[in-house]
Order: C-alpha cells, then sequence, then structure tokens
C-alpha cells in the first residue's frame, strides 16, 4: 500500500483501522512527533501526555505510539482512557511538552487516530506541524535516543 497522506488532516491524523491506521504507523507518529518537538524544544529531555478513547483499537496503537516516543527519550505520561477535554486539561496540567489522544472523534469505529498537541495543550495543525509530521513518518528514518524514555501511569 502507497504511503496513506490523505490520512494527515488539517486538525488530526484519522483514518480507517488495520488499513490506513496501523501499529506501525501508531509507532511512526510517536517519533516523528518527538523528533519534531525535540527541534522545537532544542533538544532537551520532554514529557508527553498520551491517553486513548474507548474504541478497542486505541489500545494496541497507544501502545505503539508509546514505543516510538519512548524510544525518541521521552517521559511518557499515560493517562488511559480518558475523554478529550479531559487529555487537553491533563496536558496543561501536568505541565507536560505536549500530548497525543488516541481518538477518530465522531467516526465509528473502524476509524481511529491521533490529536496532537504542544505544551499547554496548544493544538498540531496542518499549519503548525502535522504536514511536517507526515513528511518525517513518510521518510521513516528515526535514530533511538541514548537514553530511552519512560511510561509512568497517572
Amino acid at each position: 500500500m502507497a504511503f496513506p497522506r490523505h490520512i494527515f488532516k488539517k486538525y488530526d491524523i484519522r483514518g480507517l483501522i488495520d488499513t490506513e491506521i496501523t501499529n506501525d504507523l501508531a509507532e511512526k507518529v510517536g517519533r516523528a512527533f518527538a523528533s519534531m518537538r525535540s527541534k522545537e524544544l532544542g533538544g532537551r529531555a520532554m514529557t508527553m501526555v498520551v491517553g486513548r478513547d474507548m474504541r478497542a483499537s486505541s489500545i494496541p496503537y497507544q501502545a505503539s505510539l508509546m514505543e516510538g516516543l519512548v524510544k525518541s527519550g521521552v517521559r511518557v505520561l499515560d493517562i488511559g482512557l480518558v475523554s478529550t477535554p479531559a487529555f487537553y486539561f491533563a496536558v496543561g496540567f501536568l505541565k507536560a511538552d505536549g500530548g497525543v489522544m488516541l481518538s477518530a472523534s465522531h467516526n465509528s469505529a473502524i476509524y481511529n487516530g491521533f490529536k496532537m498537541t504542544r505544551e499547554n495543550a496548544i493544538p498540531v495543525s496542518g499549519d503548525t506541524g502535522i504536514e511536517d509530521i507526515a513528511d518525517l513518518v513518510e521518510a521513516g528514518v528515526f535514530s533511538d535516543a541514548a537514553v530511552f524514555g519512560l511510561i509512568e501511569k497517572i
């Protein structure tokens, strides 16, 4: 299958589970988002919040996304099953450098996706980073951090 660039939308990444959204893609999204934020933050250590919605597919995709973040040296705060507004609150309240919410919003369970934020829950959009993430995912060239991050359940 060709790279599914069309899943990189204006305000999120969203596509069909198991074909457009896969575990491999989820890990690459984590790595790409960490790479983008690291560059923006001057390479300093980062903390990211990760939450998920109630879709069954969100559980394995969350694990793969967090694996990508950890390989990139990110400290992950896993807030588990949570609403999107609670996720946004957590990013700000926990003073994280950003976060990723696994959700496809109002779409049916055959879809899933990723909503990303910077610090203070500032959304990452097509104009402010989603296209950069798409480029990094498509290139698929990532280096492991010298020191892996870790996952803390919050």
